[in-house]
């Protein structure tokens, strides 16, 4: 769970709805930063609300403001009542069920609604604004529960459970307390707002929650991706597989930058090994068994498994997959995603659709997909590991002795190929799911945040999957004699074993999995990969 530290806090992150990176969400998200807002987007928002106001004062029929929303949207109302109408929004869409979103997604969703909000082109007021800024700077973190958004018009319900916060409604945590969000603004020597017009569907009518949460996964699955390829590197060289099919030189040949920084990759994480095999002493052994007089069967395979020789064409496109990721969620974030949008520069407002998040819905699919893609080579490779005609002279199960009074690491399969078909079935595209509501009004919805939110359960499985195979990967090294391995394979090998004895006997792997899954992903794999 996250907390906010007691200690000095860190430089705070700055914001003005054109920077916001990946990074900057995590440094908010997990790391609790404070928000800061620049100069000039203060005064772009200011610019922006004063010409909502001009506009409003002369009769100007603006969505939300001086008309009703959704289905009442076909009611013209005096922008008087736009305090009640804007906090009835909120009260009335806020119908999530199901468990609550961890902490950092809910501060990550908060930040990119800020980030949003302070391109000055939603018109928010400035109170409303900086009372949602302070209430992430406080560390007070609405309860939102998981289910039910739509993803267009935005993330309404989600969006609705942190907006009603601002107004002292609803539970929150603090500090480790679950509490009113009355009372959680109080202790923090906040006082709840009152929502002047546009104000409620400034706060919710946006991809925020989604852009927010995916900025996570997109994080998340790049920690992952880079452990896969330093797992799948012990893994050549446990199963003594041929190190011939990473070298650079071929894979300039099919010149996907991917797939080649993956081939360079296992290649550097396998330089020196003598566990391994190179194409100069394959070719040596298999020269010695070749007649020119009859046809014979080679005691050493010429070539390996597609798990194996196909890392990185498998590897690859999940890598650029999530380059893609990065680009498209990093645009939604500097984005104005809500409805309508007031151009100060033009002074003129405009109905649109940006709270539509079919962007956000289609990346994330695509990165479920990546990410078993991912568990499924590494599922793979365990296989051959289990399987004595495959495994290059292991014992079965990698059980080294008693063998068939243990079962050695037989279960741990079991978890794996239950995992990697849970995923499969979590994989079935959200983007493509669109159901219609509100009188038909809103007929296509991206189901957006319902695919970050699947996708982030897809990621951490995949590095279930990966940790079995690092424990695989180290029980072989052992086997075979660690002082065979690579410099960096021997890093690795330490690096499962602080967490995972040599399984001499059988014993229950749920807690070993656990504990090299956290290790992926906190990074100490990936940093193995770049020389941290």
């Amino acid at each position: 769970m996250f907390k906010l530290k007691e200690s000095t806090p860190p430089a705070a992150v700055v914001i003005d709805g054109q920077t916001a990176t990946i990074e900057s969400v995590c440094k908010v998200a997990r790391q609790g930063r404070r928000v800061d807002v620049s100069p000039d987007a203060a005064r772009t928002m200011e610019d922006s609300r004063r010409v909502l106001r001009e506009l409003v004062s002369e009769g100007r029929i603006i969505y939300g403001v001086t008309t009703g929303m959704g289905g009442m949207r076909e009611f013209l109302v005096p922008d008087k009542v736009g305090p009640v109408m804007q906090s009835n929004l909120l009260r009335a869409v806020a119908s999530n069920v199901g468990e609550c979103f961890a902490e950092d997604v809910v501060r990550a969703a908060m930040y990119a609604r800020l980030n949003s909000l302070c391109r000055g082109h939603s018109a928010v007021s400035i109170p409303t604004f900086e009372a949602l800024r302070r209430m992430l700077n406080a560390g007070i973190h609405p309860l939102v529960p998981q289910k039910g958004s739509l993803g267009a018009s935005g993330d309404l319900g989600p969006l609705a459970c942190i907006g009603l916060a601002l107004l002292g409604e609803g539970r929150v945590r603090w500090r480790g307390e679950t509490l009113p969000a009355e009372v959680a603004l109080q202790r923090a020597g906040l006082k709840p707002i009152q929502l002047e017009y546009k104000d409620g569907l400034a706060l919710v009518n946006g991809t925020s929650m989604m852009a927010g949460m995916a900025a996570l996964v997109v994080d998340d699955l790049e920690t992952v991706s880079q452990s896969a390829d330093v797992v799948a590197a012990l893994s050549v060289e446990g199963l003594e597989g041929r190190v011939g099919p990473f070298d650079e030189r071929v894979h300039l040949q099919k010149p996907h930058p991917g797939q080649l920084a993956t081939a360079r990759n296992i290649q550097r994480l396998t330089r020196g090994s003598r566990m391994a095999l190179d194409d100069d002493r394959l070719q040596e052994v298999l020269s010695r068994s070749h007649s020119m007089e009859s046809a014979q069967k080679s005691d050493l395979l010429i070539m390996d498994a597609y798990s194996i020789r196909c890392i990185p064409q498998v590897h690859g496109p999940v890598k650029e997959s999530i380059a893609w990721g990065r680009q498209i969620v990093e645009r939604e974030l500097n984005s104005s995603n809500d409805d309508p949008l007031v151009l100060a520069e033009h002074r003129d407002c405009f109905h649109n659709g940006h709270f539509h998040g079919q962007y956000i819905s289609l990346v994330m699919d695509l990165l479920a997909v990546s990410s078993n893609t991912l568990a499924q080579m590494s599922d793979r490779r365990i296989d051959r590991f289990m399987d004595q005609n495959h495994n290059a002279g292991l014992p079965p199960f990698l059980c080294d002795r008693d063998m068939g009074i243990r079962l050695g690491l037989m279960g741990g399969q079991f978890m794996t190929s239950s995992v990697v078909a849970e995923n499969r079935a979590q994989c079935a595209p959200m983007s493509i799911q669109s159901i219609t509501s509100t009188e038909d009004f809103q007929d296509f919805v991206s189901l957006g945040l319902v695919s970050a939110r699947r996708t982030q359960q897809v990621v951490r499985d995949t590095s279930y999957v990966l940790a079995f195979e690092a424990i695989c990967g180290a029980q072989a090294a052992e086997i075979r004699g660690t002082d065979r391995l690579s410099d960096l394979g021997a890093r690795t090998y330490r690096l499962v074993r602080e967490h995972v004895p040599f399984l001499a006997s059988d014993a229950c792997l749920t807690p070993y999995i656990e504990d090299v899954s956290e290790q992926i992903r906190s990074r100490r794999f990936a940093e193995i990969l770049n020389g941290q």
